[in-house]
């Protein structure tokens, strides 16, 4: 089983496990995206993808090769790299308690791309809304007048769990 340790939005680093009663091994990395297969080579059981596409799902497998060339072991997962984040985030107030809220799409958008949009209370810190939408562009109705809020708002990958890093909007109502 291959192990993810960090993901970037370019860069995956993963590994998995090393046996331990074999001495001259080297791992053949292989991975692929929907549009391009690759591979590299190396002598540990950990390794870091560059040049990745962002919010992308890349399968991984990984073979041990032995002495003599002998393949033995194989590893295999699959996971996706964080999309980049929204660009310009703006408010427009369309009432005393609602908010339009619009943004750009982030750099290397897809169209399997969602958003997730959260709303705080600014103090204390509370979560009174998390929603998802496929538009650059929400409506957050129910707002407390002069109460003040942060919007914040993530891209989301195809498997809608790999998110971007946060873009927030600081305001009151």
């Amino acid at each position: 089983k291959i192990t993810f340790n960090a993901t970037g939005t370019t860069n995956v680093t993963l590994s998995w496990d090393e046996p331990t009663n074999e001495t001259d091994v080297t791992y053949e990395v292989n991975y692929w995206n929907t549009s391009s297969t690759f591979t590299v080579q190396t002598k540990k059981a950990v390794v870091t993808l560059q040049n990745l596409k962002s919010g992308t799902k890349y399968s991984v497998d990984a073979v041990r090769v032995g002495a003599g060339g002998s393949n033995n072991g194989h590893f295999v997962g699959s996971v996706f790299t964080k999309p980049m984040p929204v660009k310009s985030l703006w408010g427009s107030f369309s009432s005393a308690d609602s908010i339009s809220l619009f943004w750009t799409k982030p750099d290397g958008y897809q169209s399997t791309y969602s958003y997730r949009v959260q709303t705080n209370i600014t103090s204390p810190s509370t979560l009174i809304s998390n929603i998802k939408v496929t538009n650059e562009t929400a409506t957050i109705p129910n707002l407390t007048p002069g109460e003040t809020y942060s919007f914040t708002v993530f891209t989301t990958a195809a498997d809608n769990v790999t998110k971007s890093d946060p873009v927030s909007l600081p305001t009151f109502t």
